[in-house]
């Protein structure tokens, strides 16, 4: 378990709240405040609002959840909510980039343990720091256990370095009801795919593999479920596919009318493939499309030909 930097067991926070406009204006005797001018009230407000304008989303975020705590403790209280307050457990995260599952979260009081989490894997559960946890970027806490590393003066990293994939348990692809699993890659006669609606990936053996594609959608009638090597498998019947972008994520490209002239004519959204895209698409086979023109009319054998073309390469 990691220790908590030395600032915060002595008491004291290494990434210090900024004072909130109250307390600026507030005397040092408890119970009594002084009144202060309009003029130096405004300069306090466009000090305040200039400090929090030069700060990171991250550190601005620490800020803003722990801004009313008046002590360390009510500061780890006032994480410990707003985790909550957005996580649904079990929760997909990494630990040292091994997938686990978080059950719980907890604050015993103690500034040097800080927030605890509650986590599973390979059936068997554990108690880590929440320092030492890293969540998905697409978690909508991921941004929040990003701002309380940085709190602890740590590394806010929204994401762990190339992070194992979750896995499927055996739970989750019972064996008396079909199961929805998105394509992910695919080889000869299995495919790696991750279930709809989650990160945790299986492989799933079939023959009837050969007839989809990576973003296929394929709903599977499970027979056998088996582990070898830590992974899970499945194998079973292909019931029907489907393409639906909406389904797995994919936000569709705009469509922009253009001049109108005697056809219809639209320009579609350009899309440029930056980092771990580019990866994902030439790991899949994917080729530059080519550009075709089609003026006029055209037959219906015309328009695949054209269609076939833009979307083969």
């Amino acid at each position: 378990m990691r220790r908590l930097p030395s600032a915060s067991r002595k008491g004291r926070s290494p990434f210090s709240p900024l004072p909130s406009l109250t307390q600026t204006n507030q005397s040092k005797s408890p119970g009594q405040h002084r009144t202060v001018p309009a003029e130096i009230q405004s300069v306090n407000e466009a000090g305040y609002h200039a400090a929090m304008k030069d700060l990171d989303p991250i550190q601005r975020l620490v800020h803003e959840v722990t801004g009313e705590a008046q002590d360390e403790p009510g500061r780890f209280r006032s994480f410990l909510a707003a985790l909550e307050a957005v996580l649904r457990f079990p929760a997909d995260a990494h630990v040292v980039g091994e997938p686990v599952e978080i059950l719980g979260l907890d604050y015993s009081g103690h500034s040097r343990q800080g927030l605890m989490a509650r986590c599973r894997r390979d059936g068997r559960e554990y108690v880590v720091s929440v320092t030492d946890i890293t969540l998905p970027s697409t978690s909508p806490a991921a941004r929040l256990v990003a701002a309380y590393h940085l709190w602890c003066g740590l590394e806010a990293a929204l994401q762990a370095p190339v992070p194992r994939p979750p896995k499927a348990g055996l739970e989750d692809v019972p064996e008396d009801r079909p199961v929805d699993l998105v394509v992910l890659a695919l080889k000869q006669s299995a495919a790696r795919c991750r279930l709809l609606g989650s990160d945790r990936q299986i492989t799933w053996r079939s023959t009837d593999v050969s007839t989809l594609v990576p973003g296929d959608i394929a709903t599977v009638q499970p027979r056998r479920r088996w582990t070898h090597a830590r992974h899970p498998y499945v194998s079973g019947e292909l019931l029907g596919s489907r393409f639906a972008p909406q389904e797995i994520g994919l936000v569709p490209l705009r469509l922009e009318p253009k001049e109108a002239g005697p056809l219809p004519v639209f320009e579609m959204e350009e899309a440029i493939p930056e980092g771990e895209d580019v990866a994902i698409l030439e790991a899949i086979g994917a080729r530059p499309v080519v550009l075709v023109e089609c003026i006029g009319e055209t037959d219906e054998a015309g328009a695949h030909q054209v269609l076939d073309i833009d979307v083969r390469g």
